[in-house]
């Protein structure tokens, strides 16, 4: 697991149409933008971890991205946050093109095993994000812990990693645990879960 949390640069609300946002949302924070990422292996070989990924980040918006081990997830968190280079493409904060760290985007790495979904640790990630008005991006493994946290979740196949879908989670804040018996969270869950068994990906 590893979460970014981005701080909100006071932009502006847009009208809508024109730039892509919903009208009266909140404007994009973050764009990626046909994002690839090549290494080389030791034998010399291209490695193709990151296959012309893009999407947007709304100011304020929690989004999670979940995937099979070695799709790539971290890989991109690291290219939003400037700590890794990308091969192709671009990524841009507040509009300006990310080519290195920013002091206003801070991440964590977090072994799975010490923040485990079924805790109150999701709650209280909720708690924080909601009262510090932050933007974050979270990487997890966890359907359920994705679909719980995000305002949408960007659902990743193998490696190289693509984007297979991105969908709105639509479940009302504040979240409890309660919210997961849901119809609306087993349908999304579901929707996720298909995507990997559908590609043979299910962890």
């Amino acid at each position: 697991m590893a979460t970014a949390t981005i701080d909100n640069l006071g932009l502006r609300r847009s009208p809508g149409g024109g730039d892509g946002t919903p009208p009266g949302g909140d404007p994009r924070l973050i764009d990626i933008d046909g994002v690839e990422k090549v290494y080389i292996s030791r034998n010399g070989e291209q490695v193709r971890a990151l296959a012309d990924a893009s999407f947007s980040i709304r100011e304020g918006e929690f989004i999670s991205v979940v995937g099979p081990s070695g799709c790539g997830k971290t890989t991109l968190l690291r290219i939003v946050a400037g700590l890794t280079p990308r091969t192709r493409g671009d990524v841009s904060l507040a509009g300006t093109i990310v080519n290195g760290p920013s002091r206003d985007i801070g991440i964590v790495f977090q072994a799975p095993v010490l923040l485990p979904w079924r805790t109150t640790m999701n709650l209280d990630l909720q708690r924080i994000w909601a009262e510090s008005g932050k933007t974050v991006l979270l990487i997890t493994h966890s359907i359920p812990e994705a679909v719980f946290l995000g305002d949408r979740v960007v659902v990743m196949t193998s490696r190289p990693g693509r984007i297979d879908r991105i969908i709105d989670v639509g479940i009302p804040r504040p979240r409890s645990m309660d919210c997961m018996s849901t119809p609306r969270f087993g349908d999304v869950a579901r929707e996720i879960r298909q995507v990997f068994e559908s590609k043979g990906q299910l962890n």
